[in-house]
């Protein structure tokens, strides 16, 4: 994980900086800060840790109170941050993170550090990936009766792919009451005028296949005129 020192010197050193920080990353990245526990005989165990940042693009100024971990990180004070766009915005940026740690005791300020800067990378543009398409609801079923296909349709528009009358008469035997579906074809009607037929499939045989499901062998067609 990233990992910044704390020297005595006040100054802050990132020493372990093969963690790439990507804008928008949450929830999956640490940034940790290892302290020596003691500075001019001060325990800093004892003392508050807060992370102040400033954040790359909108200059907006933030602080964070720093947990120290229960153990010891190789004999020095870890303090880990999880990096999460949603609720510290480290990441809600790209740029360099200007930061630095103030150190206090019962409210009184008592160490301050130099900054240091946190590079966030810039995410790759995605604006050219196509937003999912909305979801339709179905109104009717179109019988092709050129194709022996059925199609769905919403608001008069096709959607998805056509549907066999093979496949269909198949599935039947698993759904709808008594095997009775309606669908809807634009054809013209006995007098002549266009109109629409809705057409009743019902399963009259049927056997199980070798998946444990049934298949129509036969079925039978009725229509009536809207």
């Amino acid at each position: 994980m990233y990992t910044i020192l704390v020297k005595n010197d006040n100054s802050l050193q990132p020493s372990i900086t093969d963690t790439k920080i990507i804008q928008g990353s949450k929830n999956i990245d640490y940034l940790r800060f290892l302290i020596n526990p003691t500075y001019n005989d001060i325990d800093i165990s004892e003392l508050s840790v807060i992370l102040t940042y400033i954040l790359p693009v909108s200059k907006e100024r933030k602080t964070l109170t720093l947990e120290k971990s229960e153990e010891l990180y190789k004999e020095r004070l870890e303090y880990k941050v999880l990096l999460n766009n949603d609720e510290n915005f480290i990441t809600s940026e790209y740029g360099d993170v200007k930061m630095w740690l103030t150190f206090m005791n019962n409210g009184d300020i008592v160490r301050y550090t130099t900054p240091t800067f946190l590079p966030i990378i810039r995410a790759e543009d995605t604006s050219d990936i196509p937003e999912p398409p909305e979801s339709q609801n179905v109104d009717s079923l179109y019988l092709d009766k050129d194709t022996k296909s059925i199609y769905l349709t919403a608001g008069g528009s096709t959607v998805g792919a056509a549907i066999p009358m093979k496949d269909l008469s198949d599935a039947i035997v698993e759904s709808s009451n008594d095997g009775l579906i309606a669908v809807v074809t634009d054809e013209e009607g006995w007098d002549g005028r266009k109109s629409k037929i809705w057409i009743y499939v019902k399963c009259l045989y049927s056997s199980e296949n070798s998946i444990g499901g049934n298949r129509c062998l036969r079925y039978h067609i009725y229509n009536r005129y809207s």
